[in-house]
């Protein structure tokens, strides 16, 4: 009887294993990956420029790019995404979309009928100094019906090369940047001091 038993059960695990491998992989796995992403490139060295496209090709090509805010950058033009001070990395993309069910005007619509669909990515770590996890990208997605940012070129100036303007004007070298980009350039700033700068998009300082 208890050989019996056995066999039905261990019957029983194989056609549950053959489900999930089929049919629940593909369920479970399918929502898994869509709102867990892995992050591209090395998280211990992460390069906000060289790692773009693999972000914008997850994001999808018919979003345009409007924004990246990059913290905490080092000399070298990375960060360190498992450092407990926090680094992140955000990416802001938007599309157009024209709705069936869009507001009138006078409930928030315009009149072109259309909204602006924003969605920013995050790189961080989620480091607590106990816990850790490293291998995702998160995605933040919201519907504004006016526009709100400028689509700009990607990001092509090396952080490394900003980072060597302020170097030269004395900046610490173990200290950590925050660096913004959107319409109107590159904006470099070493926290609690004066080092800021100011770089166009052809990376040439400004002020």
């Amino acid at each position: 009887m208890r050989k019996g038993c056995g066999v039905l059960i261990a019957i029983a695990s194989i056609v549950l294993l053959m489900f999930f491998c089929s049919f629940g992989s593909a369920l479970f796995g399918g929502v898994f990956f869509e709102f867990m992403w892995f992050a591209p490139g090395d998280n211990r060295n992460f390069d906000p420029i060289a790692n773009f496209d693999a972000v914008y090709d997850r994001v999808g090509r018919h979003n345009q790019f409007v924004s990246m805010e990059a913290r905490f950058v080092r000399m070298d033009g990375t960060l360190d995404l498992w450092a407990t001070y926090d680094p992140k990395v955000y990416y802001q993309f938007t599309r157009t979309t024209l709705p069936v069910n869009a507001k009138p005007i006078g409930a928030g619509g315009n009149a072109e009928g259309v909204q602006y669909n924003t969605t920013r990515i995050i790189l961080d770590s989620k480091n607590d100094g106990f816990h850790l996890i490293n291998f995702i990208m998160d995605a933040d997605y919201w519907v504004m019906t006016q526009p709100v940012d400028t689509p700009v070129s990607p990001p092509t100036c090396p952080l490394r090369d900003l980072w060597a303007v302020a170097l030269a004007a004395g900046a610490p070298e173990l200290a950590v940047a925050t660096i913004d980009y959107d319409a109107d350039g590159y904006d470099f700033e070493i926290r609690d001091t004066d080092f800021r700068f100011r770089f166009g998009m052809d990376c040439g300082l400004i002020e």
